[in-house]
């Protein structure tokens, strides 16, 4: 019974991504601030280059286990989400690697 649960949630989550849309670096800052999304919680400041403003990350990023204190610089695959909630975001994250973290 177990493993045709686990099936099927694996399978879910196979289909709910249409397709990878492309590799990205995203910078993350050390620590996290509160934020509201669909509700008051803490986010990820990231930015794509040094030079840019920090934003929100609402979301999580699959596979990444922040740690606070570190600064990451890190790659994602993004992946285009059919029928996302409607709280929820469009764009599935998917660590690829870790490029440093100081």
């Amino acid at each position: 019974m177990r493993r045709i649960a686990l099936f099927l949630v694996m399978s879910i989550l196979m289909f709910a991504c249409k397709k990878e849309i492309e590799s990205e670096q995203l910078i993350i800052a050390d620590h996290k601030v509160s934020c509201t999304g669909a509700g008051p919680q803490e986010c990820l400041l990231v930015k794509k280059n040094v030079s840019d403003d920090w934003q929100f990350f609402y979301g999580g990023i699959e596979g990444f286990d922040y740690e606070e204190g570190f600064e990451y610089i890190i790659e994602v695959k993004v992946y285009d989400v059919e029928n996302p909630p409607a709280d929820g975001s469009s764009k599935r994250y998917v660590l690829n690697r870790i490029i440093s973290k100081q």
